[in-house]
């Protein structure tokens, strides 16, 4: 899905993905000690723009809101994320070149919180009204549990 949306991406896990994996993650260390070796692996590819940063868990996403998203009209220095249910999605969002060089500092001081990087510099919330053609309770539910998988429709993955 990436793909459609961008020409850089890297996987920052197992290697699971067709994309580039950007070495050293240890799953422990939470997403924003992810958010930072990929942006690290962006750099290091010479990549100095704003960022795509997706979950793996949202089963339910489309290229169409990834790309709006990506697109969004504001100005290039600025984080966007979607709002679902009242809550910022950090981790399906763009980030602004500020708050990726904020998450790799953060990250590197032992910062967990993801919103403590991606509220650096100027950033905005997308709530549902101004995204009226996407489900957005249904693209970005994530996929946790059984029971989480069950609701957004993949029921028949489990014997009942």
């Amino acid at each position: 899905m990436l793909a459609e949306v961008t020409e850089t991406a890297y996987e920052v896990g197992p290697g699971a993905s067709s994309l580039e994996v950007a070495p050293g993650r240890d799953p422990r260390e939470g997403p924003l000690a992810a958010l930072a070796l990929g942006a690290r692996a962006l750099a290091a590819a010479g990549f100095a723009g704003p960022a795509l940063v997706l979950a793996t868990d949202l089963p339910r996403l489309t290229p169409a809101l990834l790309g709006t998203i990506a697109a969004w009209p504001s100005p290039p220095g600025c984080s966007v994320a979607p709002v679902v249910a009242g809550r910022p999605q950090f981790l399906c969002a763009r980030w602004s070149p500020a708050a990726l060089a904020a998450a790799v500092e953060l990250a590197s001081a032992g910062e967990r919180r993801v919103q403590a990087a991606f509220s650096v510099g100027e950033a905005h919330l997308v709530g549902p009204d101004e995204l009226p053609s996407f489900d957005l309770e249904v693209e970005l539910g994530d996929a946790d549990d059984e029971a989480a998988l069950r609701r957004l429709g993949f029921g028949a993955l489990f014997r009942t």
